[in-house]
């Protein structure tokens, strides 16, 4: 059916709302974003074109440098872990189980969570010490208490324990909506040729959810990328500075020291980072289904 020419019109101006809220909203800061990061922006001084001098500074800086090594670290723990539960346990929730919706149900809900509530509610769950119910569990079987917000290395554990319990739940509900639209006949006809779970899984239903696992795979790799809330919440940031994200970065440089040239280009860095590592990730996802 052709649609008229009154109608599309109509149709754009239903869209004309977005289109405006998108470009003012996104658009227009991303430009301007990239302009600022070529100048010596900042507070009280003249605007001056400088190239590459702020892009040269950031990659200078140990702040942004540390920070690009964690944020890399974490988006690619949380999107692997995530990714690997979550087909797992979608997998799972296809048997029969009386309480499989229950099940479902208690799994989805810290994905509708605030990240910065969940983030402080667990920050007092990992209470270093005594003080934090974990590690009174721990103590509790005769454990040493674990330093969840202290030491560097169970800081990030922490942190990357907290982004899995809040996106586990809708990853596994994403790949479990799709595992049900899978024709049964197939399972019963790898059955009878004598495939496991395991080949049932790895031929069968993988491969036809290959879609929402791509669409996974690049919603996950993207957010941890910019991440900023968990980490914020559980630990500030520390200890020392060791779980700054590059989101910190840019709030430290801006914001608190006003040196928004330099925080523009690292904004500019995480945006290259994101497309550049979603755009290779997108093409390998296509030679798999190809």
């Amino acid at each position: 059916m052709k649609i008229k020419g009154r109608d599309k019109i109509q149709y754009q101006l239903f869209l004309l709302p977005a289109v405006v809220l998108f470009t003012v909203f996104v658009m227009v800061p991303l430009v301007m974003c990239f302009v600022y990061s070529f100048t010596n922006y900042t507070v009280g001084k003249p605007l001056e074109f400088v190239g590459l001098k702020n892009y040269i500074a950031a990659l200078k800086d140990d702040l942004v440098v540390d920070s690009i090594g964690f944020t890399l670290l974490f988006a690619v723990v949380t999107t692997v872990g995530i990714t690997v539960l979550a087909l797992i346990l979608a997998i799972a929730f296809t048997k029969n189980c009386y309480t499989g919706k229950l099940q479902r149900a208690v799994l989805y809900f810290p994905s509708c969570i605030s990240l910065m509530v969940a983030g402080y509610a667990w920050r007092n769950l990992m209470a270093s010490g005594g003080e934090g119910l974990i590690n009174r569990i721990i103590m509790l079987f005769g454990g040493e208490a674990v330093g969840w917000l202290s030491s560097p290395f169970w800081a990030k554990m922490g942190i990357f324990i907290v982004a899995l319990w809040i996106d586990l739940g809708w990853c596994a509900t994403l790949f479990y909506a799709y595992i049900q639209s899978i024709d049964e006949s197939l399972y019963e006809v790898a059955l009878m040729e004598g495939a496991n779970a395991f080949q049932k899984a790895w031929y069968v239903t993988i491969p036809l959810i290959w879609p929402s696992v791509m669409i996974n795979l690049t919603l996950l790799l993207s957010q941890g990328l910019k991440v900023y809330e968990i980490p914020q919440a559980l630990t500030n940031g520390g200890p020392m500075r060791t779980t700054y994200t590059m989101t910190h970065a840019i709030l430290v440089r801006g914001i608190t020291e006003w040196e928004f040239g330099i925080a523009s280009a690292t904004g500019v860095i995480i945006f290259l980072m994101t497309a550049v590592l979603c755009a290779i990730q997108l093409k390998l996802g296509e030679k798999k289904e190809g």
